[in-house]
């Protein structure tokens, strides 16, 4: 079977990198972002601009944030559903959708 990298992206192939990965949030498994070809699956360029813009619309890891008229911390983010996990003082951890947050510090 002809493999995408060497057909239809022949000549047109960009680099690759975990970063890409990263960004998308994807397993750094090998089993998870190797292809066929046993380079870095070359669908990971596609998405990742989109994976950007929707991750710069979340706070960052650490930003303290009000939600239920309480302060925590964010301390996970998932970028497709545009919601927040954040730790409260008593350590509870509640998910929210950045709507739902008032950002505190930048």
């Amino acid at each position: 079977r002809t493999l995408c990298c060497s057909s239809f992206l022949a000549g047109h192939f960009v680099s690759i990198n975990v970063r890409m990965a990263k960004i998308q949030n994807v397993s750094l498994s090998p089993v998870a972002i190797i292809g066929a070809c046993g380079r870095l699956k070359c669908c990971l360029n596609y998405e990742v601009e989109g994976y950007r813009q929707l991750l710069s619309c979340l706070p960052r890891i650490g930003t303290r944030c009000r939600c239920d008229n309480e302060v925590g911390r964010v301390v996970d983010r998932n970028q497709l559903l545009q919601t927040v996990t954040v730790e409260l003082p008593d350590s509870r951890l509640i998910n929210k959708h950045i709507s739902e947050i008032r950002i505190l510090d930048r």
